[in-house]
Formats: C-alpha cells, sequence, structure tokens
C-alpha cells in the first residue's frame, strides 16, 4: 500500500501490478487530445477504482498520454496482477455485489 499526498504522481509500482484505490479521489488526466497546455479531465477515480489494469479500464491509467494525479489525500493497494485476478475471482462468489470498479 502506498499514501500520495494531493498533487503528487500516482504510478504503477512495476509493470506487473494493478492498483485499487482504497481511500481519497485521483484524477485522471490526459495531454494526448486537444492543447497540451491545458490538460483535459478524464475522470475521478474513487474508492474502489482500479488502477493499471487495461481488461477494466481500455488501458486508459496506463496510457502513456495519460497521468493520474492525487486530488486529495489517498492510499492505493498494489497487487500483482495474478493475485488480483485470483481476488476479482473471489469478490464474485462471495457477494452479489460488486465490490470493485470494473470500468469507467
Amino acid at each position: 500500500m502506498r499514501r500520495y499526498d494531493a498533487g503528487e504522481l500516482v504510478l504503477a509500482e512495476n509493470d506487473d501490478c494493478v492498483g485499487v484505490v482504497l481511500v481519497g479521489t485521483i484524477f485522471t488526466v490526459s495531454h494526448g487530445q486537444g492543447d497540451v497546455k491545458k490538460p483535459k479531465l478524464l475522470f475521478k477515480c474513487v474508492e474502489g477504482t482500479i488502477l493499471f489494469h487495461p481488461d477494466s479500464d481500455n488501458g486508459v491509467t496506463s496510457h502513456p498520454e495519460t497521468w493520474l494525479l492525487a486530488y486529495e489525500a489517498c492510499e492505493v493497494i498494489y497487487l500483482s496482477r495474478k493475485h488480483f485476478q485470483k481476488m476479482w475471482n473471489s469478490q464474485r462468489m462471495m457477494t452479489k455485489e460488486q465490490i470493485l470498479i470494473s470500468s469507467l
């Protein structure tokens, strides 16, 4: 788990990890479209949002022209892709409600 202060960039710990927002809000911003001086807010990541998992967010949070910025103090837990998939499969067996947000 890693804690980020407001204004800090949120980065993947390595190429084989998936992040899940535990507390706080993270903005996903892109410079890839339009004016480079005016980044575009794509969406807000809140508690339960999955980061750096292309199958869940169509690759948005891992795209090179997209960056994640902590809007407020937040915490992100990082898991290996293997462990994340195991947790993802297990949550569906334990509850009818989806615990993690799989798409944006």
